[in-house]
């Protein structure tokens, strides 16, 4: 397709994937910025429980010893507990940890929180359990990754991913937000901001 502008929100998963063409191919530097901030492994498993199991309060975090590693990664979990007052626990894992667990299905990521609960807390967690979800961002097409996280030295990637190319093509999502990134919210604003910009720059004088 071609236009006047194009604002692009897409992850840097799919832009590194190579699922998107363009003509001419985006400028090394460009290609540079997106590889740079490679979508991460994060997975939330997220629990429903019947009362304030872990007994922290609202919003609350719950961490524990982690003896265990797996491909350099902590083999373990941590929690933001009883979220807004709800009764939803989030267990998150991350790193090489969570890829190697995406490689063994959501089933298998609810099997490990549980198995690490229990042993901490006894079988009265399974009974405490009114519902589970995991999702695997990971797999998702449209994302190909849970967010963008930048290697080691490549925090600037995210102003050359921002920059505008051949005056038509923007960029926006949370891989470019300056202060929300690896958030809806900094995926929302930077699009609304980039927006603003390309209505004033293509607006008739």
């Amino acid at each position: 397709m071609s236009a006047q502008a194009v604002l692009l929100t897409v992850s840097t998963g799919v832009l590194a994937s190579g699922d998107i063409t363009f003509d001419p191919p985006l400028p090394v530097r460009k290609q540079e910025a997106v590889h740079a901030l490679s979508m991460g492994h994060y997975h939330h498993i997220a629990l429903q429980l019947r009362d304030n199991f872990f007994g922290v309060g609202e919003d609350g975090y719950f961490s524990y010893k982690i003896d265990a590693h797996s491909n350099g990664s902590p083999k373990g979990f941590g929690a933001l507990v009883d979220a807004s007052g709800h009764g939803i626990t989030y267990c998150d894992i991350g790193g090489a940890f969570a890829a190697e667990m995406s490689g063994q299905g959501t089933a298998a990521m609810f099997d490990f929180v549980l198995s690490d609960l229990k042993a901490i807390f006894g079988s009265d967690v399974q009974q405490a359990i009114v519902k589970s979800h995991t999702y695997d961002w990971t797999k998702d097409p449209l994302t190909q990754g849970a967010y963008a996280s930048a290697v080691p030295g490549g925090a600037s990637s995210r102003a050359q991913l921002r920059r505008v190319e051949a005056e038509r093509l923007w960029f926006a999502g949370e891989a470019t937000s300056i202060d929300d990134w690896a958030t809806v919210a900094g995926a929302h604003k930077s699009g609304l901001a980039v927006a603003r910009k390309i209505a004033k720059a293509i607006a008739p004088m």
